[in-house]
């Protein structure tokens, strides 16, 4: 598994992004790689992603997206 990245928003009146700012390259976020967490953390959230693609049996590539609950390390696999 690859390190995380971070999807940062730049207008802090967004408390998420659509699929435009996320995918067409609106300039309302920065891509961030690798995400500003702790060694520990990225180690969770690499073998995370490493179960999450082995539990729907995939095959080949495929990218794991987290939420990370805010003031804690709780992970919540998203896709």
């Amino acid at each position: 598994a690859s390190r995380p990245g971070e999807y940062v928003i730049r207008n802090p009146e967004k408390s998420f992004l659509d699929y435009t700012e996320k995918y067409a390259g609106t300039g309302n976020n920065e891509f961030v790689v690798p995400a500003p967490v702790t060694s520990e953390l990225e180690e969770r959230i690499r073998e995370m992603a490493i179960r999450a693609f082995e539990a729907v049996d995939g095959s080949g590539l495929a990218r794991v997206d987290f939420f990370l609950v805010k003031g804690t390390d709780e992970l919540l696999v998203n896709e």
